[in-house]
């Protein structure tokens, strides 16, 4: 336990180190309008905007990732997140501790208000890892809601679902006496978390932004029960 509270907290040590860093700089060399319902975001309410194409990348706890947005129109883009997942699953609510995973965010803008605007997300996702070795694939849907404040941060909450399936099992283990193989569990998999977030978009092509995700996890075959949280701080450019 010491181990992994050691781990989580020098990760969290990380992320703030180089959030400070990130949004400081954002604040000083900012050359944008105060952010409006309808700046672009890469994690808001509010879409990258028709024809335009992002990329980025953002790490933390639990996984370090490559992210690539392409906005199909002014209210729905289209994403593509490949990463590299280390979390445990008792914090991070993913079934390994080290493995891949893909995911294929798709966004739609429902409103732009004069003091904030709402979309929803569905993101379809595939994880695979060394741990026993698991696999799971599911999709998380939920909203999100962002909020333009006073400089140049933007505020971004929501709250999303996951839903899924999980495999862990099956390892071969080998000792002088011979070689066993564990039993194979496959589960429901399931979270809720809430989402909160801070965001800045400059000199009309940078993202830099800080997200925190907190909730629990449940599921079938004692798979459920633990704490969710996560902590990623990321960054993007757009290309055109």
């Amino acid at each position: 336990m010491k181990t992994k509270k050691s781990f989580l907290g020098s990760k969290l040590a990380v992320v703030a180190a180089v959030a400070g860093l990130l949004l400081g700089a954002a604040s000083a060399q900012a050359q944008a309008p105060v952010p409006s319902s309808s700046t672009p975001s890469m994690i808001g309410g509010q879409v990258v905007g028709s024809g335009r194409f992002v990329i980025g990348a953002t790490t933390g706890y639990p996984e370090t990732q490559l992210r690539l947005i392409w906005g199909l129109s002014n209210k729905f883009d289209i994403g593509f997140t490949g990463g590299l997942s280390y979390g445990t699953n008792a914090i991070a609510g993913i079934r390994q501790r080290v493995g891949g995973d893909f995911q294929v965010p798709l966004r739609w803008t429902l409103a732009t208000k004069p003091k904030f605007n709402v979309a929803i997300r569905a993101v379809p996702y595939f994880r695979i890892g060394q741990y026993e070795p698991a696999f799971g694939f599911g999709g998380v849907v939920g909203a999100r809601f962002g909020i333009p404040l006073p400089k140049v941060f933007t505020l971004i909450v929501g709250f999303e679902q996951r839903l899924g399936f999980g495999s862990y099992g099956g390892q071969q283990v080998c000792t002088g006496f011979g070689c066993t193989t564990s039993n194979r569990f496959n589960f429901f998999d399931g979270a809720s978390y809430a989402v909160f977030a801070i965001e800045s978009f400059f000199k009309n092509k940078w993202f830099f932004n800080l997200e925190f995700d907190g909730g629990g996890y449940y599921g079938s075959n004692n798979a459920g029960g633990h704490g969710l949280f996560n902590a990623h701080v990321g960054f993007g450019v757009q290309l055109h």
